[in-house]
This record gives C-alpha cells, sequence and structure tokens, in this order.
C-alpha cells in the first residue's frame, strides 16, 4: 500500500492523462508543468495539482504518513499494547487509503453501461443499479473516512516515533 500511495503523490510518477504518440506537445506541456509542481511543492508544501483534489490528496498523505509510522515507530501509547498500537495506526492508514481513493472501489456495473442506448429499458436499469452502487460506494467510503477523522482525533497526540 505504501508504494501505490507514494506513487499517488509522485508528481513524476503519475499518469495525469493517457498522451497520445501524435501529440508530442502535450508531452512537452506535461513536464513543464510538472517542472512548476515541483517547484511549488519546494516552496510552498503544496502544489496546484494537490489543490485541484484536496481532500484525496490529504487522505493519501495521512494513509501514507501513519503507515510509515507504523512501520518505523519505537513506542506507543500509555494504556494499550504495542501490537495494539501497530493496528490502531494500520486502521487509521487502511480507512484513509480506501476512504480517499474512489478507484479503489469499482462500481460493477460501469462496464455494462452503453451510452449510445441509453433510451432503452435495459439501459435504464442498469443506469439505475449503476446509481444505487455508486450511492453505496460513496457510503462505504463516506463512513471508512469518518472511522479514520475519529481514531485520528482520538489519537493525534500520540502520532510520534
Amino acid at each position: 500500500m505504501s508504494i501505490e500511495i507514494q506513487n499517488r503523490l509522485n508528481i513524476w510518477k503519475s499518469q495525469d492523462f493517457p498522451v497520445k504518440w501524435y501529440r508530442p506537445d502535450l508531452k512537452v506541456r506535461s513536464f513543464f508543468r510538472k517542472v512548476k509542481w515541483t517547484w511549488q511543492r519546494a516552496k510552498y508544501g503544496w502544489c496546484d495539482r494537490d489543490i485541484w483534489d484536496l481532500g484525496s490528496t490529504l487522505g493519501n498523505y495521512i494513509a501514507s504518513s501513519v503507515y510509515k509510522l507504523s512501520k518505523t515507530t519505537h513506542g506507543y501509547p500509555y494504556g494499550i499494547t504495542e501490537k495494539e498500537w501497530d493496528k490502531v495506526l494500520k486502521d487509521i492508514a487502511n480507512d484513509f487509503y480506501y476512504g480517499t481513493n474512489d478507484d479503489l472501489n469499482p462500481n460493477v456495473y460501469e462496464d455494462r453501461l452503453d451510452f449510445s442506448k441509453k433510451d432503452t429499458e435495459e439501459q435504464k436499469e442498469l443506469w439505475k443499479k449503476y446509481s444505487d452502487e455508486e450511492l453505496r460506494i460513496y457510503r462505504l467510503m463516506e463512513a471508512k473516512r469518518h472511522r479514520g477523522f475519529v481514531n485520528l482525533e482520538k489519537w493525534f497526540s500520540n502520532l510520534w516515533d
């Protein structure tokens, strides 16, 4: 999980949009955009790309940081065991990871939708199922984020190495 999160946060490893071989100008623009974002992160600690979806960016930062802390921690809070502390840290990391990355929760009906046949009864039924599934996924992600925030608030002052 940690490497995948780091790749999501790494400007140079992420693929923003697929660039066609016949559009080399997009590769050049993408390169200069990434240079600008790198400079902004160095200067301000964030960049325009981070602001575009700040919730996802913060969720990924929290997930990767807490996951790394769970691997390198040398102590644990008073009143719980080291094993319990490790579980708390991994729960926070997983809740933020799965609660902020919607591509990790795919909709099973998405591939079966046909946009050219929107008006058929079969497609209307699929759209209804798709919408219901999207709502279910959204609520699941919202519950994970909520649990992550509750645990983060509870253990916030204990997040040290």
